[in-house]
């Protein structure tokens, strides 16, 4: 996918090619490597298990998921809220 932002954390942060790829210069060590999908904001961002980098390394993530569709309602009415945003939230890893 073009356009994923990769990042890790306070350090490095690039952007993928067209053809998906990416080049990160990451220091040794213990690190977790985010992948956010470009907006707007329906595929959920991956973020790897902690990584020890310590020579050249290729990190590939699939972006492929479930696609929720739905209707928010009012408790009560069961009356349809227009124009209403939802957030997800990532309470642990995805691992």
């Amino acid at each position: 996918m073009e356009g994923v932002r990769v990042r890790v954390e306070h350090l490095v942060l690039n952007t993928t090619k067209p053809d998906g790829s990416y080049r990160l210069y990451v220091p040794p060590g213990t690190h977790r490597i985010r992948f956010e999908p470009p907006g707007p904001r329906y595929i959920f961002p991956r973020i790897t298990e902690p990584l020890a980098i310590v020579s050249p390394v290729t990190v590939d993530r699939d972006l492929g998921g479930v696609e929720w569709r739905g209707t928010v309602r009012r408790i009560g009415t069961g009356e349809p809220v227009p124009d209403i945003g939802l957030v997800v939230t990532q309470v642990g890893d995805l691992t």
